[in-house]
């Protein structure tokens, strides 16, 4: 059955007023849900012959969703396109926001566990936190912390090859100065500024996070489980070594209150025929002081993802070739133009 529905089209290039559109849709089906949304899997009939996304989240009316004031203004190839909103009233103070994205039909977190258990074929890897890292090089261009990144916010179609950042309903452009919870990103991948309780944190706590991504792609579970956020913290410190005072002056908190013990380092997490490119990368993603932490093309340059860029390019184990887009100059290019763009219209 194809039902109508009045919808705003997102415009995001022309700085004109979005269209209204009647869209028209059928074979609609749940797809995925979380704990603040769900996501259907559908056709769109017109304007276009499209597989698509519509999430749809409750609130209350006047509540700000943070999922739709960024993604229709954000445009950049790794991260999920919206192309169409509506919504719907269901009370005097409830109303369903609907967003209709472009459809990846995977996350990273079910391709992961796909191949357990053994981890992921390392090219795969490579080929899929080189897109990650990209978009979050584009944020941080735009001053923008995702909050959430994760293997399960990180969209994917495994055919292709492509990946995209998705969900951004904690997102937050970050002002210098002014103060943003903590309490912020899933616990594995919490940065340590975060654990220690900053509230004046930046853009590279996703760089951290992005790092245990990677981490957990390449050993096939999770990089640092802690139980609880004191057990994080542990963990951490146990990797690490307590912060310098120069560290905690970075990160703008208070020296914890840990007694001083022998870093174990992060090359213990990982088998003895790990790439050293790889944990050599890790340990540069992976500082306390959120300024040294590389971002951008610091990091797309890196060795580790040379591969990548070999002529002639690699064939995945799937037989398939790589999606062609792993030039760091154009991407770093692309970075900045977007992100000049979307200032320009936020």
């Amino acid at each position: 059955m194809v039902r109508p529905i009045f919808a705003e089209k997102v415009r995001k290039h022309d700085g004109k007023k979005s269209d209204m559109v009647v869209l028209h849709i059928s074979d609609e089906r749940p797809h995925a849900s979380g704990v603040f949304s769900k996501v259907y899997r559908a056709r769109l009939r017109l304007p276009e012959e499209r597989l698509i996304a519509i999430k749809k989240t409750w609130s209350t009316i006047g509540h700000r969703n943070s999922d739709l004031h960024f993604l229709r203004h954000l445009s950049h190839p790794h991260i999920v396109q919206l192309l169409y909103f509506f919504h719907t009233t269901l009370d005097k103070n409830k109303t369903c926001e609907c967003l209709v994205l472009e459809f990846l039909p995977f996350d990273l977190a079910s391709v992961q566990k796909a191949t357990r258990p053994q981890p992921m074929d390392l090219l795969d890897i490579k080929m899929y936190t080189w897109q990650m890292f990209c978009a979050l090089g584009y944020l941080c261009e735009l001053g923008i912390a995702h909050r959430d990144v994760k293997p399960a916010n990180l969209l994917c179609d495994p055919q292709s090859g492509i990946v995209k950042v998705g969900d951004f309903g904690s997102a937050k452009r970050l002002v210098r100065g002014e103060k943003s919870t903590c309490y912020q990103v899933t616990r594995y991948y919490r940065a340590p500024e975060l654990l220690f309780e900053s509230v004046y944190y930046t853009p590279a706590i996703d760089i951290w996070a992005g790092a245990c991504v990677l981490g957990e792609l390449m050993i096939g579970n999770v990089m640092l489980a802690g139980r609880n956020t004191d057990d994080q913290t542990r963990l951490i410190i146990e990797l690490f070594g307590i912060p310098s005072n120069e560290d905690c002056i970075a990160m703008g908190v208070a020296r914890p209150p840990f007694a001083s013990r022998p870093a174990r380092g992060i090359r213990n997490l990982f088998p003895d025929r790990t790439s050293m490119d790889a944990l050599q990368l890790l340990e540069s993603l992976m500082r306390y002081a959120p300024d040294r932490r590389p971002r951008g093309t610091a990091i797309l340059n890196h060795r580790f993802f040379d591969d990548l860029r070999a002529h002639p390019p690699p064939v995945r184990t799937n037989g398939r070739p790589l999606p062609q887009v792993f030039s760091a100059d154009q991407s770093a290019q692309s970075n900045a133009n977007e992100a000049s763009s979307t200032n320009h219209r936020s």
